[in-house]
């Protein structure tokens, strides 16, 4: 994402606003926006809201290759509500983006913030005490990239992903048959 002329020129001018982190988690019952900022921050029309504490969000690193990267969101000083949100319902592979904004003198967030990663939730794991805490792994979009998918093109795979699904019942004996393209008779 290119750094928008509002945000080079606040820089340049070496603008100390604050800098906050905005955390989009894209779950099967709503999306939920968290920031860093003591304050709600709205951007996009999305209302990002403090929530406990935002603990870390570890190092984004950038590399010349394309391997998938590995990020963690800690979030610290949960209510039990959002605790049993994240027991109840599938995390893994919903969507997860992090952007990094500099808010001018009023809160105000100056166009455009920086996307720092986007990914796929990972099984979190709930550590329950005094005060609690979840941590969220998030694996790059790559990822997916390296997952071993060994999908067989057989009627009975496509029975058992696709019950009812016969598209793939003369596979097999077509197999062995010698096709010629385009028939003699199209050059006569």
């Amino acid at each position: 994402m290119a750094i928008t002329t509002e945000l080079k020129a606040a820089l340049a001018q070496r603008h100390i606003g604050r800098i906050a982190l905005l955390v989009e988690l894209n779950l099967d019952s709503g999306n939920l926006y968290f920031t860093t900022n003591s304050s709600p921050i709205v951007f996009d029309g999305k209302t990002f809201n403090y929530l406990g504490d935002i603990g870390s969000v570890s190092n984004v690193k950038e590399t010349n290759k394309l391997d998938p990267a590995d990020y963690e969101l800690v979030i610290g000083g949960i209510d039990k509500a959002l605790i049993s949100l994240f027991l109840n319902q599938p995390i893994i592979n919903r969507t997860c983006s992090v952007h990094w904004v500099l808010l001018d003198e009023n809160g105000v967030v100056i166009p455009d913030p920086v996307l720092l990663f986007r990914g796929l939730l990972q099984p979190p794991e709930l550590n329950f005490g005094e005060s609690s805490v979840i941590r969220i792994p998030v694996r790059d979009i790559l990822a997916d990239w390296d997952r071993d998918i060994r999908t067989l093109y057989t009627h009975e795979q496509q029975i058992r992903d696709y019950p009812g699904d016969f598209c793939f019942a003369d596979i097999s004996s077509s197999a062995e048959l010698i096709i010629i393209w385009p028939a003699s008779s199209y050059w006569d």
